[in-house]
């Protein structure tokens, strides 16, 4: 009897890339399919638990496979990173945050967030993510589309909805400006309707952005600078009309019996002006850091200070809150400094996606969301972490050890 021993495939490091790529857009497809099994299905109890255990085991497969595969410095990086990202809530703790109130945001920063940003970081050839990311792009905009009609008529204002829609947007938005097809158009002129009816005010900001860097960095030729500057002229245009003419707008939409959070802020002429009660919130939250400016609250450890709010709603002031201002501004530098690659890179898919992550991941730090729970931030921290530089250190590294 013949003894046959079957040898472990060796991956390429484009095998790599490929699977790295694929688990992010994975993750991103089932998260959006969650919101779906929630909003459409009505799903609840047991049975929501039940699917929710399903779409992270298959998220935790498609991770799994190309962790097999591991080189040594690999397995430091993500050790590496998921020991800063613990720093976090042992410091939380260290000041007097229950575990209990850690426990979600921890799961999600440390299972969540920190895999999908070693993932982006470990991807050499950026290019085999952005294309299965717009490749993917279509399905979650079907998926957005099915999540919208749960209840159209009534629909509750979303913030996941609204930067998952965005995401796809810019993706669309992107390829229509480096002059692939013109059909792009048509995801992104439906997804800004949606963005009106039922998403959040602060995505438009982003697009306007977007387009703003796109504009000075991306494009080389006068007569397309033109045509885009008018394009986003238009943009800030249209917001500026619709805050004036709200009656308009807000009549054009309820005839067909459409409401939304949106829709009721363009009826009280209050489309561009309303803060959404940050004002207050941010009074509150600063209040908080002067009372411990040294230590700060912790992760989560102001939550009955802030009026209700879940977190300050902005970068800066979370960072305060949490770790005190001495921590908080170092921690702010590290997390900071790195952006400004999002200018300075070469044109490429890398700095596509750069751009695109900013917009949908740092820019609404900035009024909305917080770093420790948004997927779409840590995306952009894997992207401006690695480089060419890096990688041809590492290729060195690797030549000195096979040796």
């Amino acid at each position: 009897m013949r003894l046959v021993i079957r040898r472990k495939r060796y991956w390429s490091e484009e095998d790599k890339d490929r699977a790295f790529s694929r688990f992010i857009c994975v993750y991103f497809v089932l998260d959006n399919l969650n919101s779906v099994v929630q909003d459409v299905f009505g799903i609840t109890g047991t049975a929501l638990t039940t699917i929710k255990v399903l779409l992270a085991g298959t998220i935790f497969f498609f991770l799994l496979r190309p962790m097999f595969h591991f080189t040594k410095r690999e397995w430091n990086t993500l050790f590496f990173a998921e020991i800063l990202g613990s720093l976090a809530y042992i410091y939380s703790l260290f000041v007097g945050v229950d575990g209990k109130t850690l426990l979600g945001w921890a799961a999600t920063t440390l299972g969540v967030c920190i895999p999908i940003c070693v993932a982006v970081y470990l991807i050499r050839d950026k290019k085999i993510l952005y294309k299965m990311m717009v490749n993917h792009s279509f399905l979650i905009f079907a998926l957005l589309v099915l999540d919208m009609t749960a209840n159209i008529t009534n629909k509750r204002y979303d913030l996941h909805f609204s930067y998952a829609l965005l995401l796809v947007i810019l993706l669309h938005l992107n390829e229509l400006i480096n002059g692939k097809s013109k059909l792009y158009l048509l995801t992104i002129v439906s997804g800004c309707v949606m963005l009106v009816l039922f998403g959040s005010r602060g995505t438009f900001l982003c697009i306007g952005l977007f387009l703003i860097m796109k504009v000075f960095t991306n494009i080389e030729s006068i007569t397309r600078r033109i045509v885009y500057t008018l394009l986003l002229v238009a943009v800030f245009a249209g917001i500026w009309w619709v805050s004036n003419n709200e009656i308009i707008v807000y009549n054009f939409f309820a005839s067909m019996g459409f409401k939304s959070r949106t829709l009721r802020l363009i009826a009280e002429g209050s489309f561009l002006s309303h803060d959404s009660g940050r004002s207050e919130l941010w009074a509150a939250v600063n209040k908080a850091i002067r009372a411990r400016t040294l230590l700060g609250w912790g992760v989560r450890g102001a939550v009955d200070l802030m009026d209700g709010h879940p977190y300050p709603h902005q970068f800066f002031l979370d960072l305060w809150l949490s770790f005190g201002v001495p921590v908080g501004t170092i921690v702010m530098i590290l997390l900071t400094v790195p952006v400004r690659r999002v200018l300075t890179e070469p044109k490429g898919a890398r700095k596509d996606m750069m751009q695109i992550f900013f917009c949908v991941g740092f820019f609404p730090l900035m009024y909305s969301n917080t770093l420790f729970i948004c997927q779409y931030y840590f995306v952009l921290l894997g992207l401006v972490f690695s480089g060419k530089k890096m990688w041809a250190r590492r290729k060195y590294h690797e030549l000195e050890e096979d040796n």
